[in-house]
């Protein structure tokens, strides 16, 4: 009869043995040697050098059912829009930031407009709802500040 301890011993032992050999399966897999075969290091244009897969070269895997086709599809069109919105929310609130910082006129304005463009932000679901209403306070407290400033000077 073996003990717990030697028990749990051996399984980690296998475990350890057939990882190594799964990653060294995929590593020929993918075109690495196990070890330099070149002094100066692995050369893919060498005439000795295995064949790189597909899958290392960083292009992307084409979907093989019609319904990963499509949320494929919808994925790059989701990406694109919420990339376009992310970026006009910094735009605005750059822009609230800025012009509290400098006390100019359109202050308040541009401070609408920023929490405007958050709000919508958040409720298309491109940025969480909190993060939004954390970032609409901290311009508010902001320009707070810098219109107590100006009235105290």
């Amino acid at each position: 009869m073996v003990s717990s301890t030697q028990q749990t011993s051996r399984i980690r032992r296998r475990k350890e043995t057939t990882l190594g050999k799964r990653n060294k399966r995929r590593r020929r897999a993918l075109g690495t040697p196990a070890f330099p075969i070149h002094p100066e290091g692995y050369n893919p244009e060498a005439a000795d050098a295995k064949p790189v897969a597909k899958a290392s070269l960083g292009t992307e895997q084409m979907a093989n059912h019609p319904s990963a086709e499509k949320r494929n599809r919808q994925r790059i069109t989701r990406t694109a829009r919420n990339r376009s919105i992310k970026s006009a929310v910094r735009t605005k609130v750059k822009a609230a930031r800025l012009a509290n910082e400098a006390g100019s006129p359109e202050a308040k304005t541009k401070l609408i407009e920023a929490i405007s463009f958050l709000d919508r932000a958040a409720s298309k679901g491109v940025i969480h709802p909190k993060t939004a209403s954390r970032k609409k306070a901290r311009l508010a407290r902001a320009a707070h500040k810098a219109a107590s400033a100006l009235l105290k000077t």
